[in-house]
């Protein structure tokens, strides 16, 4: 392997590795369906949770405290002061952030475990078996 910062592992940029990955879930989905859905909602929620929640105070600590989420000062030589932003367009802001958050999530989380796994599986078959041919 090199390291040159411009050498590219073909491996990964073709894709191998989350190749597997997906037939490793098609699979798990196929043979215990039950598991995979409950995998995929607890991956879901852990996510929604931890992103969801953070994108929204964030927000609502910067806009209306000038404070970062964890509660902390913003601003290394001087400190942002509380912006003071009205409490209810705070709130606006915030929840569209988190909103745009939960539909990324909901997208990152189609790609590694999609929820319509019969119909993949089955056109995945289909392909194989056109390929074949």
């Amino acid at each position: 392997m090199s390291t040159d910062r411009f050498f590219i592992e073909t491996d990964d940029f073709l894709g191998y590795k989350f190749e597997e990955f997906k037939n490793e879930q098609y699979a798990n989905a196929l043979s215990t369906p039950s598991e995979y859905f409950k995998l995929r909602k607890e991956v879901l929620k852990q996510v929604k949770n931890d992103a969801v929640s953070d994108m929204y105070l964030t927000f609502f600590n910067l806009l209306s405290k000038g404070i970062s989420k964890d509660g902390s000062q913003i601003g290394t030589t001087k400190v942002l002061d509380p912006p003071c932003y009205p409490q209810q367009l705070v709130s606006k802001f915030a929840l569209k952030a988190a909103s745009t958050m939960e539909k990324i999530i909901d997208e990152a989380l189609e790609i590694i475990l999609p929820i319509d796994i019969k119909s993949l599986a089955t056109k995945r078959l289909e392909d194989q078996s056109k390929q074949n041919f």
